[in-house]
């Protein structure tokens, strides 16, 4: 989506296939935000980030930076949370997003 957005001339991009992308998208979001119900105030597996809390965390504030109209603010509050925890690590702060 965002090479065909931001590199392709306007009159080349293809709304269909963006349009599939895009449900793509959301609906790995939708599940993604799933799996993150029981997690309350903790990690997905823990006292501390695994893996698949980190990579979440990484892939949820990437989309959100390059693509910032597609996800709609509150249809996913288990990442944003998800996202907000991680950001406070002193490991997320160390490697801001420019």
């Amino acid at each position: 989506m965002v090479y065909e957005q931001n590199l392709r001339p306007a009159e080349e991009q293809h709304q269909p296939w963006l349009d599939r992308v895009e449900r793509q998208l959301l609906a790995a979001y939708d599940l993604l935000e799933a799996e993150f119900a029981g997690v309350t105030d903790g990690w997905s597996f823990g006292e501390r980030p695994m893996q698949a809390d980190i990579t979440a965390a990484v892939t949820w504030r990437f989309t959100r930076h390059v693509l910032p109209d597609t996800i709609t603010t509150g249809r996913y509050p288990r990442l944003d949370d998800l996202s907000r925890r991680a950001e406070a690590l002193s490991e997320f702060v160390a490697c801001p997003i420019p």
